[in-house]
């Protein structure tokens, strides 16, 4: 019996020990579980079109249409942000424009103007959040400017493309009150000097002086930088540029310079907004003609500037066949 119980004793040992060798140990777990074995990264800016260069120098991505280069509105290439702000291309059938986050504001926008773009439909009087802008400056952590933002600074809000230049549906003319398309202006510069050269605009296409225009308008800052909005994040310009070209099917490698201006964003009287609220505050409520105060000059020869003196100005380089200097 002795020998039966020491045989079933080795019997179970040699059980637990064959039991034993055949686990697997267990993989090893971080010293922390919860941190992740890759850091996290923020979201990325959306990719670039593959075969459109990056402009040197700028944080740039491409909104809405994929390639602005092939849109109508910029036939000779994108205009290059020199300043080292960032660039963000928003391109639609109705323009293309360059946003600025740090602005807040367009570095250049870009159209094509012809007869029949503003003679179809009336204009609107809501301005908008872009919705092409939206939703990817909320990813990035940011609100995109709102028509609320300018109540109480008494700037008006200026068009790039002015509402009269796109007239030819309700859909075209939405896109002009989109607030990428607006800068900060004074009433003496959007209702006087900046409005006579829309004027002028509209009336050498109605009178077949040209059948259609290539224009790009921005705004220039100076060295101090004002701004507005209930996080003073708008940035208020010292002026604002606009090139306007002769342009169609027969001269479209050769680009005929009509008009460039450098506009100052001013009171009527010259003084600088920022500086002089009262008066800007009185020409918001009362108009720009207040009897009895000089005005500074109305006449559109008053701001005649050259491409190289608004590139300069603006901070960005022109397409090279717009780098031209012919001018009336």
């Amino acid at each position: 019996m002795h020998k039966t119980v020491l045989l079933f004793l080795l019997a179970l040992t040699f059980a637990c020990q064959s039991s034993n060798t055949s686990k697997k140990n267990p993989p090893s777990l971080p010293e922390n579980p919860l941190q992740p074995t890759q850091p996290v990264n923020p979201l990325p800016p959306k990719p670039v079109e593959p075969g459109i260069p990056p402009l040197p120098g700028t944080g740039q991505i491409f909104l809405g249409e994929p390639n602005p280069t092939a849109n109508i509105n910029l036939p000779y290439g994108l205009p290059v942000v020199q300043s080292g702000d960032d660039s963000w291309i928003i391109s639609r059938p109705q323009y293309v424009l360059s946003w600025n986050p740090k602005t807040r504001n367009p570095n250049w926008v870009s159209w094509l103007l012809r007869i029949e773009d503003f003679t179809l439909t009336g204009r609107q009087e809501n301005f908008y959040i872009d919705p092409i802008l939206d939703p990817y400056i909320r990813e990035q952590g940011m609100k995109p400017v709102e028509q609320t933002d300018y109540s109480g600074f008494f700037f008006d809000r200026g068009h790039m493309v002015a509402s009269s230049d796109r007239h030819a549906s309700t859909e075209d003319n939405v896109t002009a009150f989109y607030m990428t398309n607006i800068l900060p202006q004074t009433a003496f510069l959007n209702q006087v000097i900046w409005n006579k050269l829309e004027l002028s605009m509209q009336d050498w296409l109605k009178t077949a002086r040209y059948t259609k225009l290539l224009v790009m308008a921005g705004p220039i800052y100076g060295d101090k930088v004002g701004r507005i909005g209930p996080n003073r994040d708008i940035a208020v310009p010292k002026a604002n540029f606009k090139a306007v070209y002769s342009w169609d099917e027969f001269s479209k490698d050769k680009p005929y310079l009509v008009k460039a201006v450098i506009m100052p964003n001013v009171t009527s009287i010259g003084t600088d907004p920022m500086e002089d609220p009262a008066r800007l505050e009185r020409e918001a409520r009362e108009g720009v003609n207040i009897r009895g105060d000089p005005s500074i000059s109305r006449e559109l020869s008053s701001y005649t500037a050259t491409i190289e003196r608004i590139e300069a100005e603006a901070k960005i380089t022109f397409p090279d066949k717009l780098r031209v200097s012919s001018q009336p």
